[in-house]
């Protein structure tokens, strides 16, 4: 019997993707989880496994088509099997013609989508170039990273070029669909979620020494150099168990606990913002959570998540000090009640027994949504917080250990 290939759903209950790429052709034998096609939403890019063994049968939604999550795209099945009720989309896609009645070539839908390797899109997006503009090389026009290196070389060679519009020069930049979904959520979390914001500064003298300790040892073990991001991974692994409303989520008029702790950490990519998931976080040793943190950095960088690394985060962190930036303001990831904003760790003047003198400190922000925590729950996680990371041997303390 046939079965249907479905848009994956990115670990979202509604949404769209676009395909990239089919790597198979209609007629084709596929194996069982052999990749199908490439697809992209607006938090990754993901390869689709076949979910069956047999021969792709028809493909209903094209490269360039963006189409609803869950929704069919292919079929695969017995070769010369039947699909009820979908003869006329096998038609279309499975017989091609390479041309149309008059001889000449057939025409593609004129919906701006220019065929192109996931590489060159990506590396088109990072340099704002439009891909309409560039020749492509490969089969059917399809522009390669070759052919955009091309261009790029040939910008750096005459200078980039500019649109110059009424009186004045500029370049008019079409969004991304990562940074226009992330624009949208962004703009409706601070339109629905009351947040409020608390801040303090934590003197960061013990915290730099455990990680300049630990520095050596965990970098041989797992290959991954410990970050600053990963002892406060780690302590909010450890201390949000104890202030169960800030590890939570609103969800639709109710307030929703969970016993474990599943951090979301921001992470730039050539896409975009993204946020993936170290999920039961609280259970990892600092070795394990260096080394997801590290996993999924490079994976979102790549634009290689799975929907299971976007899913089912509670609490996120957001660390901007390793650009110099020594504090900010954050905008809540909904439905999450709470997300951490942390700066760089720089030497200021502190009171110190009586006197003057620079300590290296660092400045944390707590942005929540106040139908969720009240502002002395808040205030006695930061303060918890401040605490744990002035003293952080007790981070290494195995789980569930009381701090």
């Amino acid at each position: 019997m046939a079965i249907p290939v479905h848009m994956p759903t990115f670990g979202m209950t509604e949404g769209e993707a676009t395909i990239i790429r089919w790597l198979k052709q209609v007629g084709e034998s596929v194996a069982a989880d052999e990749v199908l096609f490439e697809a992209e939403n607006e938090k990754a890019m993901l390869e689709v496994p076949s979910p069956g063994q047999g021969v792709l049968l028809s493909i209903l939604a094209h490269e360039g088509q963006t189409v609803a999550l869950n929704e069919a795209v292919a079929w695969i099945g017995d070769a010369g099997e039947a699909i009820p009720d979908l003869s006329a989309d096998v038609q279309r896609v499975a017989a091609p013609t390479a041309a149309g009645p008059s001889g000449e070539p057939e025409q593609q839908p004129d919906d701006g989508w220019v065929k192109a390797t996931p590489i060159a899109r990506r590396l088109a997006r990072e340099h704002s170039l439009e891909l309409h503009t560039i020749q492509g090389s490969g089969p059917g026009g399809r522009v390669k990273q070759a052919d955009v290196e091309r261009v790029l070389e040939q910008r750096r060679g005459l200078g980039a070029p500019v649109t110059v519009g009424a009186g004045e020069a500029s370049e008019l930049q079409p969004l991304t669909t990562v940074r226009r979904v992330t624009a949208e959520r962004m703009a409706e979390s601070f339109r629905s979620a009351p947040h409020f914001y608390l801040q303090v500064e934590v003197r960061a003298t013990q915290l730099a020494a455990i990680r300049q300790a630990l520095l050596e040892d965990v970098e041989a073990r797992t290959g991954v150099r410990l970050s600053y991001t990963d002892l406060l991974l780690l302590a909010l692994a450890r201390l949000l168990p104890a202030h169960p409303l800030l590890n939570a989520t609103w969800d639709d008029g109710q307030v929703r606990t969970y016993h474990d702790v599943h951090l979301s950490v921001a992470v730039a990519g050539p896409q975009g913002l993204v946020v993936p998931v170290i999920h039961s976080a609280q259970a990892l040793s600092v070795e394990a959570l260096a080394r997801a943190r590290h996993d999924l950095a490079e994976r979102a960088r790549q634009g290689r998540l799975a929907p299971a690394d976007l899913r089912g985060g509670t609490f996120t962190l957001t660390n901007l000090g390793m650009y110099g930036v020594d504090a900010f303001i954050p905008i809540l990831n909904p439905p999450q009640s709470a997300i951490l904003a942390a700066g760089a760790i720089v030497e200021r003047p502190v009171g110190e027994e009586g006197r003057v003198a620079l300590r290296p400190t660092m400045q944390l922000t707590l942005a929540a949504d106040h139908r969720v925590v009240d502002g002395a729950q808040a205030a006695l996680f930061l303060r918890d917080l401040r605490a744990l990371l002035e003293t952080p041997a007790r981070l290494l303390l195995p789980y569930p250990a009381t701090i």
